[in-house]
């Protein structure tokens, strides 16, 4: 008996231990002026916000609000987060439509958006959901809600946290902070060339292909998130955020997920724009300085962006003709491309 009382004490205090280095080491993402926490700037523009971008990492890095704003004449926010689930984008957009007069809202769906597992890799993006939501109960319950506990996804929660703590403590000490706020959710990263070398135009062309089976629970809160707008009078729109040219080179089948995602949205009366598909897409965007790496825009490609989806947004609210703004499909597109030339002039029989 005296043993096991001696053995509870210690596990105690081991987990005491544990929680209380635990807090101490994520209490710097729950500043306001944090990159993870940006619920203090919403709670002030409340009432004030129209326009809406609801989105993961690629809307998080490609949406210049202040360029928005000044195009549109509108009060803009970039609401995505890191690795968001679909039940996160949700949760926080109902939230803002519940206290904000929306005139539009753009929902990102990336090229492998659809397909990410709800499982365990969902785990990953929670941890900003929980800060960003702001009340402590509404983001406990929504914990509580979304994470199992029958498999190791709150381990991950748990590391991932203490990554962004780390993170957290590192922009405190270097006074990287306030940025999120700054921009209204939008986060510039820094350019990397991300273009390909000659030898891989040929290794890498059509050499890999996108998984294209829609996950039922993200089509099912895709689907939800279209009819969440529609009930309150908001103008939904689905964008493609654009890639690099270096990483559309590899996939062959791109357009059969565009086949899918355009069926989707004209299932749920929604209009799909994807700007990888841009008609100038080569005059604005360029694999040397658009992209931070193959995948995410940097702060210069957010800005070309930014004003490309202006521009074709004040097409469509003035009923001006669009139908010659994008490529027919990812393979004109590819013929297109700078890396063409090179290919075919080294792969020729």
């Amino acid at each position: 008996m005296h043993n096991f009382k001696k053995a509870l004490i210690n596990t105690t205090s081991l987990l005491l231990s544990f929680a209380a280095i635990f807090l101490v080491v994520i209490f710097p993402c729950f500043d306001p002026d944090s990159q993870y926490n940006d619920s203090a700037t919403r709670d002030a523009l409340s009432g004030k916000m129209d326009y809406i971008f609801s989105g993961a990492s690629f809307t998080f890095q490609a949406v210049d609000t202040s360029i928005i704003d000044e195009e549109l004449g509108v009060c803009s926010y970039n609401l995505a987060s890191p690795a968001a689930s679909w039940t996160g984008r949700y949760t926080l957009l109902k939230k803002e439509i519940e206290r904000n007069k929306l005139d539009t809202v753009v929902i990102d769906v990336s090229f492998d958006g659809l397909m990410r597992s709800a499982s365990n890799d969902k785990a990953t993006g929670e941890p900003t959901i929980f800060i960003k939501l702001g009340d402590l109960g509404e983001s406990t319950k929504y914990l509580f809600d979304n994470i199992s506990f029958l498999n190791n996804a709150v381990e991950n929660v748990i590391s991932v946290f203490m990554r962004y703590g780390l993170k957290a403590w590192k922009d405190k000490i270097t006074g990287n902070t306030g940025i999120l706020q700054k921009n209204k959710g939008f986060w510039p990263e820094p350019t990397n060339d991300v273009s390909l070398k000659e030898k891989k135009i040929i290794e890498t062309y059509n050499s890999s292909t996108v998984h294209t089976n829609f996950i039922d629970d993200n089509i099912e809160y895709l689907i939800k998130t279209i009819e969440l707008c529609k009930q309150n009078d908001v103008r939904v729109i689905v964008a493609v955020i654009p890639i690099s040219d270096a990483e559309i080179w590899k996939y062959s089948n791109l357009d059969e997920f565009l086949i899918k995602l355009e069926k989707l949205c004209s299932e749920n009366d929604c209009p799909v724009f994807d700007f990888n598909l841009i008609y100038n897409r080569y005059d604005i965007f360029n694999d040397h300085t658009s992209f931070t790496n193959t995948t995410h825009m940097s702060g210069e490609g957010a800005a070309a962006f930014s004003k490309a989806f202006c521009d074709l947004i004040k097409m469509v609210d003035s009923n001006e003709d669009i139908s010659n703004m994008f490529y027919s499909s990812y393979a004109d597109l590819k013929n297109e491309s700078p890396y063409m030339s090179y290919y075919l002039s080294n792969t020729e029989n």
